[in-house]
């Protein structure tokens, strides 16, 4: 997932009071030394591009660089932890070779489709028409996040809704440069969100309704809240999120919410992961493990479970310790006695689920009673607080284990560079003059990635229309995401997220980091 996640949390279920007063917000953020890396933004709710409140159009040139957007690399074998390799790793399976979101209606290549370019002649759009869709524009809503005011979003290490628009205005630009979306320039207009503010993120879904946009892409704010993110299936706006989405959400209404991952994902291939790399077995010292968790998705929690037992744990070996859903961060009383729980009962071995802005006290707690379990955590942006006021312990997480769906660790992993989907985000920022993604918050390249998929899904539609995205995204098959996503495939059923594909990262002691171990991505359980 990735930064803003635990704001999430308290945004969706903390005190009415505390949510609808920005005063007391912020009060609560200092007091609780704000951070907030969950894994990435005016009072009006329809505050749009840079060009006071008119649509805005970008259309500078991108620079050469990497290849466009394409498949998944396919022909790979898997990499045992540790394991060399000077790139950002192969597919363990998969036929795919690579090339871009085309714009040649119903074609697809050999794991990823390579249509014709979308400058010059050989531009060829589906047929039809949509709602924000012309002759000549593919008109879209971005919402960026604005908590409360200005300064709050760096209190949660979150982009202001300026630096965000800078980043989707580079990307906008290097689209159009190179074609658009359907032959047709992509059009953004702006809007700011209030996660603290349920009635105003309605009256955005409501507003983007009524400009008569063809889709949304939302930087964070709206999936905080079920009933803002619902208002967008009932209205059959489609949704391109930058976070975590439930499978439930996922379902009910299909084919609208697109986004990078789901929850249940990431917890299915983290006990089964753990299990293949022996993180359960007796002889390498295992014999009881604490699960550390908020009940904020209890059904997401109840799967995580199951599967546990699945890969090989017993109720009798398993300890539990449930924070509930706070505000904002756990009790440390709560985190006190988890520690002292999982101590006395013998446990060796922890996992969390929807737990990343609490490891860190957690882990300070243990590692001051001389607690040092092994950790294996699902990856929940738990590598995004690996810096900054809310990192874990690096003393008692030292060789933590984590399973991750995406890119993050191979900035700082040895031997690993930029893929092509990375340097070809990168080529867009050195135009607009911004960093590489590497250098940046993790929303950065989020604004590459959601823009491709939203191009890949209208590029291979059958027709230019809402419904017919999911089949255009399934003939894309996959994309080559920017940094910090990871490999997808989308060729399955009703596939409307990425994340198909997982990796291992170990907390390393030395630079108090994370890095990539087991390079090749693996096919999820």
């Amino acid at each position: 997932m990735r930064p803003f996640q635990e704001f999430r949390l308290w945004a969706r279920g903390g005190p009415i009071g505390q949510r609808a007063s920005a005063g007391v917000a912020m009060l609560i953020v200092v007091g609780l030394v704000a951070w907030l890396l969950v894994p990435a933004r005016h009072h009006s709710s329809t505050n749009v591009s840079a060009s006071n409140g008119n649509t805005g159009q970008s259309t500078a040139s991108t620079a050469s660089g990497g290849p466009a957007p394409g498949g998944v690399p396919g022909g790979g074998t898997s990499a045992t932890p540790g394991a060399g390799g000077t790139t950002g790793g192969t597919i363990a399976s998969g036929t795919g070779s690579g090339g871009g979101p085309g714009v040649v209606a119903g074609t697809s290549g050999s794991g990823g489709s390579t249509g014709a370019s979308a400058t010059g002649q050989g531009c060829v759009s589906p047929p039809g028409s949509a709602k924000g869709i012309t002759d000549k524009e593919v008109k879209v809503a971005i919402v960026l996040t604005e908590i409360v005011g200005p300064a709050a979003n760096q209190l949660f290490d979150i982009e202001t809704p300026a630096q965000a628009q800078a980043d989707f205005d580079a990307v906008i630009a290097g689209i159009n440069k190179e074609g658009g979306v359907a032959c047709r320039k992509l059009v953004a207009r702006y809007y700011n969100a209030n996660p603290v503010d349920e009635s105003q993120m309605m009256q955005v879904c409501r507003d983007i309704a009524d400009a008569g946009l063809f889709a949304v892409v939302d930087t964070g704010s709206l999936a905080t809240r079920p009933a803002v993110l619902a208002c967008f299936g009932q209205l059959k706006i489609p949704y391109f999120g930058a976070f975590y989405i439930t499978d439930k959400a996922r379902q009910q209404f299909y084919p609208y919410l697109y986004s990078f991952y789901y929850r249940e994902q990431v917890y299915k291939d983290t006990a089964f992961g753990l299990r293949a790399l022996g993180f359960f077995d007796p002889a390498k010292g295992f014999k009881k493990l604490g699960f550390l968790y908020r009940d904020c998705e209890p059904e997401a929690i109840s799967a995580f479970r199951g599967w546990i037992r699945q890969a090989g744990v017993p109720d009798s070996q398993l300890v539990t310790y449930n924070v509930g859903c706070p505000a904002v961060f756990a009790s440390e009383a709560d985190l006190n006695q988890a520690v002292l729980t999982f101590k006395a009962q013998g446990v060796t071995h922890v996992t969390t689920a929807n737990f990343t802005g609490d490891i860190q006290r957690f882990s300070a707690d243990a590692e001051q009673q001389g607690y040092r379990p092994k950790y294996g955590f699902p990856d929940e942006a738990l590598q995004e607080v690996a810096t900054g006021s809310r990192q874990p312990d690096p003393n008692n997480i030292a060789n933590a284990l984590a399973i991750t769906l995406s890119r993050d660790g191979e900035q700082q992993t040895p031997g690993m560079s930029p893929t092509g989907g990375t340097q070809k985000c990168n080529a867009y920022r050195q135009v607009a003059g911004l960093k590489p993604v590497y250098q940046v918050p993790a929303n950065a390249g989020h604004a590459c990635d959601q823009l491709w998929m939203l191009q890949a899904a209208v590029n291979r539609a059958p027709e230019l229309s809402v419904g017919g995205l999911q089949a255009g995204l399934q003939r894309t098959k996959s994309i080559d995401f920017s940094y910090p996503q990871g490999a997808n495939d989308f060729t399955g059923n009703r596939v409307t997220t990425g994340g198909e594909f997982w990796r291992v990262v170990q907390f390393m002691p030395g630079c108090k980091c994370w890095q990539v171990v087991q390079r090749d991505f693996k096919r999820g359980f």
